[in-house]
């Protein structure tokens, strides 16, 4: 039985239901595909989820065809990490990606740690003293200044 198929049961919102289906229209894909490789990916290793799942989505129930012993492997997963359920875990991993890639909405933000090495750190406190800024804001001007700077790079202007 452990090398047969299953069927991995899971929930997510309306709105992320919208914006996997956008990124699928976009790239070709189907959910299906993209699902089962994030929660691959996460089991073994290659994807982490920042904290514990904690809401179970309300939503769209799906499911897709998965592996018994990767259906296994993501009940351990989900258990040993604290996760509420598989589907908060999936929300968080698809959440995540999507907005890696841009398909989240625009008025949705993220939140992340960051360590810099004290010195830097010093200078660009420094900096939005002087230009009486906040941190944060700063942050984002200098990724959305540098993004800028690559693409102009990578069209070759």
């Amino acid at each position: 039985m452990a090398g047969g198929k299953g069927r991995l049961n899971f929930t997510i919102t309306d709105d992320l239901s919208g914006q996997l289906s956008a990124y699928c229209d976009r790239t070709g894909r189907s959910p299906s595909d993209v699902i089962r490789q994030l929660v691959i990916e996460w089991i073994e290793g290659d994807r982490q989820i920042a904290g514990k799942a904690s809401e179970h989505p309300v939503g769209r129930r799906t499911n897709i065809p998965l592996g018994y012993a990767t259906l296994a492997e993501l009940d351990r997963k989900v258990v040993g990490e604290g996760h509420v359920t598989a589907s908060a875990a999936i929300a968080e991993l698809l959440t995540a990606f999507l907005t890696a890639r841009g398909e989240a909405k625009t008025e949705e933000t993220i939140s992340f740690g960051l360590q810099i090495p004290t010195k830097l750190y010093t200078q660009v406190i420094g900096t939005c003293e002087r230009e009486e800024t906040t941190l944060e804001r700063f942050l984002l001007e200098a990724i959305r200044d540098s993004l800028k700077a690559r693409r102009s790079k990578n069209k070759g202007g």
